[in-house]
């Protein structure tokens, strides 16, 4: 068994800024632009706390770049290094930090990103993306309900997976694995889960009614 201190790989987390009206606009249209952003800062918190909970270097990749400060109130500090996310579309924040990470030289082994939208995702998950890239597969992805995917893992930079993708789209994953086999990989899949982008995507009892409190430094 890994040690939780020696790292198996890095974890990214995007993660936005939760500014009422800038995050998770579609439950916006339902619940109101406050109401979605609580239930965005929740979501955050309970992937975030699976993310630092692992034997892997977590990092959190923010944006816009000036919200730091914002994110490490939201967050917390412990077990998180931060990075501001590169400019551009999804697909190129996506490539630039998973390239920036390959060339940190505090970074090990390979590399899987996650957003925030899937609450559900767990330890375990993350364990077998990371198993699977160790054992030599070179791309793993976690298919989402709605076409896209939740999960992310590479064992070297794959620019062709993410340029000029029509990102939000129920055709994001057929897309991506139709140009990893125009590269010759077969990704490994993982099961799929739920994104939370509408009303009826809340799970009932899944998120709280109140927001946990960022742990304190050192704790």
């Amino acid at each position: 068994m890994t040690a939780p201190s020696a790292h198996r790989g890095t974890l990214l987390v995007f993660v936005k800024s939760p500014v009422p009206g800038r995050v998770k606009t579609r439950l916006a249209g339902a619940i109101g632009s406050e109401a979605a952003a609580l239930h965005y800062r929740l979501m955050g918190r309970t992937v975030v706390e699976m993310a630092r909970s692992g034997p892997w270097r977590t990092v959190v990749h923010f944006t816009p770049s000036g919200a730091e400060e914002t994110i490490r109130r939201w967050l917390g500090s412990h077990g998180l290094d931060f990075r501001p996310q590169h400019e551009g579309d999804l697909g190129a924040r996506m490539h630039h930090a998973l390239v920036d990470t390959f060339r940190d030289p505090g970074s090990t082994g390979p590399i899987c990103l996650v957003g925030t939208d899937t609450p559900a995702l767990g330890v375990t998950r993350i364990e077998e993306a990371f198993h699977r890239l160790e054992e030599g597969v070179e791309v793993v992805l976690g298919p989402s309900l709605d076409g896209g995917y939740y999960l992310v893992g590479l064992r070297e930079p794959r620019p062709e997976l993410f340029a000029e993708m029509r990102w939000s789209t129920p055709t994001v994953l057929d897309e991506t694995l139709a140009r990893a086999r125009r590269l010759g990989i077969v990704p490994h899949l993982l099961p799929p889960l739920n994104d939370i982008d509408r009303v009826e995507d809340l799970p009932v009892g899944l998120l709280g009614s109140g927001e946990p409190r960022a742990r304190e430094e050192g704790g």
